[in-house]
């Protein structure tokens, strides 16, 4: 039970990257063949450079912008895990400085635009179905 692993009110905090090409948003495919937003966030990282640094490494591409304020924000239990994570996943625009995306084979396998309705027909990751939820609703 979650209760008994982690304190009241504990949530793993994530920074996901919504990168768009018109109306597609880009997703990276983990190396277990699922789908994925680019990003994540390391212990006593500011969200901002956590973006950055993911982008950077998943995608060896250099963020120009951020937005302000998160686009999407949602709360989920994360049970790819030997013990379920609570997680609170912030979503924030970003644009690049190229499209010309070079995977980092640790870290995936392949990186495509879909549109929300390319998205119900993939293995999303958990995280990414939340999103898709959201994006049309």
């Amino acid at each position: 039970m979650i209760e008994n692993i982690y304190p009241p009110c504990f949530y793993r905090v994530s920074v996901m990257a919504l990168i768009y090409n018109d109306d597609k948003v880009l997703l990276i495919k983990e190396k277990d063949g699922r789908w994925s937003l680019p990003g994540g966030l390391e212990v006593g990282e500011m969200f901002e450079n956590g973006i950055k640094r993911e982008i950077k490494e998943e995608l060896g591409v250099e963020i120009l912008q951020v937005s302000s304020q998160p686009k999407f924000v949602w709360t989920l239990i994360d049970e790819s895990h030997k013990n379920p994570v609570p997680k609170l996943i912030l979503t924030f625009e970003v644009q690049v400085d190229s499209f010309d995306f070079k995977n980092d084979a640790r870290e995936s396998v392949e990186t495509k635009f879909f549109s929300a309705e390319e998205m119900k027909t993939i293995n999303l990751h958990q995280n990414t179905q939340d999103l898709l939820k959201l994006m049309t609703e």
